[in-house]
């Protein structure tokens, strides 16, 4: 029995048809599918927001590691650093250490971001209902001020008598905000009988508390040396006042 030979155009429909297609995806991604493992677009852009909000943060701390510069001399006052003196510090840093470093403080900085903490509050250590006190004299002067509220309170454990009191918020807007109507507003207002009254600040890293006292030191030291406000704080930076008065 003989076999009539293929004509070409048959040849090439059947090469057509047995030909597997073309894959537009590797088999990972077609088993991430094929599991239902994709991302939510909802998570994804919040995902994107928050390394958003932590480059910027991280942005920041480089300029707080520049304030900290062994090689900064000693009688300049520790003002917010430039561009160049951040790059002079970053070479001086092995790139394993410095972006470990950064990457730790980038996550307390995210962690602290909604938190902020007033000093010299009255406090009573030994008082068990002291948080639900504090929560209590907080959400009066809020609602009094028209101010938003934390959502929890608590002071910080250490040895001091009148420990830090910690404010958590529901944002870095929320925080801002209340600190800044907390000092424009009620701690003129509400503490006039206190000598040595509140401090209201966000809460900070331990390099930036390190900036901060010696910040407040620089400050105190030039003011009553001159007799005069001539310096003032702006966060955790020393800023020469342009309209000083008289230092008491």
């Amino acid at each position: 029995m003989t076999t009539s030979p293929e004509s070409p155009n048959s040849r090439s429909r059947s090469a057509s048809v047995s030909r597997p297609a073309k894959r537009k995806c590797n088999d990972d991604s077609l088993n991430a599918l094929n599991s239902g493992q994709v991302v939510p677009i909802k998570d994804f852009l919040e995902l994107k927001a928050t390394c958003d909000r932590m480059a910027k943060q991280i942005e920041n701390l480089v300029k707080i590691v520049a304030a900290l510069a062994p090689a900064a001399n000693a009688a300049n006052f520790p003002t917010a650093p430039s561009s160049r003196s951040t790059q002079n510090v970053a070479s001086h840093q092995s790139p394993a250490q410095s972006s470990l470093d950064l990457v730790k403080e980038a996550a307390q900085m995210l962690k602290k971001s909604k938190r902020a903490v007033i000093e010299l509050l009255p406090d009573s250590p030994d008082d068990p209902e002291q948080d639900n006190k504090d929560m209590a004299t907080i959400h009066k002067l809020a609602s009094k001020h028209n101010l938003t509220a934390p959502t929890s309170v608590f002071r910080h454990k250490c040895k001091s008598k009148l420990r830090p009191l910690k404010l958590e918020f529901n944002s870095t807007a929320d925080r801002d905000s209340f600190i800044k109507g907390f000092n424009r507003f009620v701690r003129p207002s509400e503490f006039s009988s206190i000598a040595r009254k509140p401090r209201f600040r966000r809460d900070l890293t331990l390099s930036e508390l390190t900036v901060l006292r010696c910040s407040r030191e620089t400050i105190y030291k030039a003011n009553k040396e001159a007799g005069m406000t001539v310096l003032f704080l702006n966060d955790i930076y020393v800023k020469k006042n342009m309209s000083p008065r008289n230092f008491h």
